[in-house]
C-alpha cells in the first residue's frame, strides 16, 4: 500500500459526521445535568458578580421557562443595574414592588433607591434642576417605604441616619441617632447635625429635641447648646411659653436670668429686665459684678426713658459707690443726662470735700 493512500484513509477516519456531533453534544448535557443539576447552575448565576452579561443571558432565558420566578426578575433586575441597563432594571424592579414575598419586596425597594439615586447624580452633575427635582421626590417616595416598612437591617441605623440627612428628614434622623449603639461622642456629633439641618428645614420641634438632647449629654459644649435653646425659644415659641421656662429655670440658673432680663429687654419690657438686673445685684458678693448688674438696670431704665425710676436707683446706691472714683463719674454723668444738675453738684461737693 502506498503512502498516499494510507494518508487518505487517515483523513476519513479523523473526518466527525453530523451525527456524531448531535450525540456528543446529548451525552455532554446529560453528564452536565448529572454532575451540575439545575439549582445548582441557577444558584451559581444568582450569586455571580463578574460577568454580568453572561449571567443576564442565562436569566433571560431562564425567565423565558419561568416567567413568574420572582427570584431570577430580582437577580436580572440587580445584574441590569449593576450593568449599566437601568431601562430594563426599572421595568423589572417595578413589576416586583408588587410583590407580595416580603423578602422580594425589601431587596426590590432597595434596589430601585439605588437605582434612582445614581439617577439623581446623573441629572445633578448636568444641573438639569426639573430632572433632579424630580429624582429627588421618588427618592423620598422610596425611602419613606424602606422607613415605614422596616426593609433596613438593625445593624444599618448609620446607613439610615445618612440617608435621612442626604433627603432632609431630622425627625428621621434624630430617630436613627437615638437608635445608633456606637458610643457617646457619635451621637452627640450626629445630634449637632440634626439641629442644623431641623433649622434649616423649618422643623423647630426637633430643633428643639435635638438640643434637649445636647444639653443633656454634650457637657464640653453646655453654654453652646442653652444659647441655642433660648434663640429657640425667643424666635419660636410664645411669650408665655418661653418666659415660664426661663423663670422656671432662673430659680436655679444664673444663665437664665440673664436670658429672661434679654428676653425682656428685646420685648420692651424694661422694668422687669432691670428688677432681674437688680436682683443679681443684691445676690452677687463680688463688687465687679455688681457695678456691672447696676450699669445694666440703669442702662436698661434708660432705654424706656424712665428718668424717675434712673434717679431713684442712682440715688439710692450713691452712698455704695461713692468711694468709687469711675463710679462717682458715671452717677453724675447719669445725674445730668436726666436733668438733675443739682444731684450733680451736690455729689461733686461731697466729693471735694472728701478729697480736702
Amino acid at each position: 500500500m502506498s503512502f498516499a493512500s494510507n494518508e487518505r484513509k487517515l483523513e476519513r477516519k479523523q473526518v466527525v459526521t453530523y451525527k456524531e456531533i448531535i450525540l456528543i453534544f446529548i451525552i455532554f448535557t446529560l453528564i452536565l445535568i448529572v454532575l451540575y443539576p439545575k439549582d445548582l447552575l441557577k444558584k451559581h448565576i444568582l450569586t455571580e458578580n463578574s460577568n454580568y452579561d453572561l449571567s443576564m443571558l442565562y436569566l433571560k432565558n431562564m425567565l423565558k421557562n419561568d416567567p413568574t420566578n420572582e427570584t431570577l426578575m430580582l437577580s436580572l433586575a440587580t445584574q441590569s443595574l449593576r450593568s449599566g441597563r437601568k431601562d430594563l432594571a426599572e421595568r423589572l424592579l417595578a413589576l416586583l414592588h408588587k410583590s407580595k414575598d416580603p423578602q422580594i419586596l425589601y431587596k426590590a425597594y432597595r434596589e430601585s433607591y439605588i437605582l434612582e439615586k445614581e439617577n439623581y447624580f446623573y441629572f445633578l452633575a448636568k444641573k438639569e434642576i426639573k430632572q433632579k427635582k424630580k429624582y429627588f421626590n421618588i427618592l423620598t417616595g422610596l425611602f419613606n417605604t424602606i422607613n415605614k416598612k422596616h426593609y433596613y437591617a438593625d445593624t444599618e441605623y448609620k446607613y439610615m441616619f445618612k440617608e435621612s440627612m442626604f433627603l432632609r428628614q431630622p425627625e428621621r434622623a434624630f430617630h436613627f441617632t437615638l437608635l445608633r449603639k456606637e458610643n457617646m461622642s457619635i451621637k452627640i456629633a450626629q445630634m449637632e447635625q440634626v439641629y442644623y439641618l431641623a433649622l434649616k428645614e423649618n422643623s423647630i420641634a426637633y430643633s428643639m429635641r435635638a438640643v434637649n438632647f445636647e444639653m443633656s449629654h454634650d457637657k464640653k459644649h453646655q453654654k453652646k447648646w442653652r444659647n441655642a435653646k433660648y434663640y429657640l425659644l425667643a424666635k419660636y415659641y410664645s411669650r408665655n411659653e418661653a418666659v415660664a421656662y426661663m423663670k422656671q429655670k432662673a430659680k436655679n440658673t444664673r444663665f437664665w436670668r440673664g436670658k429672661l432680663a434679654e428676653y425682656y429687654f428685646a420685648h420692651k419690657e424694661f422694668k422687669n429686665s432691670a428688677d432681674i438686673y437688680m436682683e443679681e445685684f443684691r445676690s452677687s458678693s463680688n463688687y465687679k459684678k455688681r457695678k456691672f448688674y447696676f450699669k445694666k438696670a440703669i442702662n436698661t431704665l434708660a432705654a424706656q426713658r424712665d428718668k424717675n425710676a434712673i434717679l431713684r436707683l442712682a440715688k439710692q446706691y450713691e452712698h455704695y459707690f461713692f468711694h468709687d472714683e469711675s463710679m462717682c463719674i458715671y452717677l453724675l454723668k447719669t445725674y445730668i443726662a436726666n436733668g438733675k444738675p443739682a444731684y450733680a453738684a451736690a455729689l461733686s461737693k461731697k466729693i471735694l470735700q472728701r478729697k480736702y
